[in-house]
């Protein structure tokens, strides 16, 4: 009979710990690398026209390859718990808003049953918009900000763009026309 073997997941510690740097490696990539929306990475964008293509500096992206579109960042407003109303409060009436009162028997100051010892309640139903938020139920968080990297659309990411004209003739065309000229000329 063979001896029921026991497998673990890793052979060793050391291949634990290969994982899991390799693992770390990977979110350290996704943090120190922004990428675009659309995925790529910054790093990838601004490095001109392929090949021998002469182009002239994108003016939309300064011919980076991608814009910044920083947004404020917006949290829920503290003041109404994100419901962008506030209830009317109210002075109790049946304490005349001290929040007790005494009773006639016993003689003995009690908390008020309808405020709760408060001496204010507030309305069932009436409601006023919220001072902090203006009823848009969040405020934006101060000094903070989410930066998005948006790829270039008229360069296509490339910091370059290749102009409608370009009176400027290619390398390859001005070597062919000298050789015209030199051969023409003899």
């Amino acid at each position: 009979m063979e001896e029921a073997k026991l497998t673990t997941p890793y052979t060793s510690e050391e291949d634990e710990l290969k994982e899991a740097l390799d693992d770390l490696k990977v979110i350290a990539e996704l943090v120190v690398t922004p990428k675009t929306l659309d995925g790529t990475p910054i790093d990838q964008l601004g490095k001109g026209l392929p090949g021998d293509q002469d182009g002239m500096p994108c003016n939309v992206c300064d011919s980076a390859g991608y814009r910044e579109n920083k947004r404020p960042v917006v949290g829920t407003c503290p003041e109404c718990s994100g419901s962008g109303t506030r209830p009317h409060i109210f002075t109790c009436l049946s304490c005349t808003g001290s929040g007790k009162f005494t009773q006639r028997r016993a003689l003995r100051v009690v908390d008020c049953r309808d405020c709760k010892g408060t001496g204010k309640f507030p309305h069932p139903t009436l409601t006023s918009t919220c001072r902090g938020c203006n009823g848009y139920k969040t405020i934006r968080v101060p000094d903070q900000f989410l930066v998005e990297y948006i790829k270039c659309s008229t360069c296509n990411g490339a910091g370059e763009v290749t102009p409608a004209f370009n009176p400027v003739l290619p390398r390859d065309i001005r070597k062919r026309m000298e050789m015209i000229r030199s051969s023409s000329s003899r």
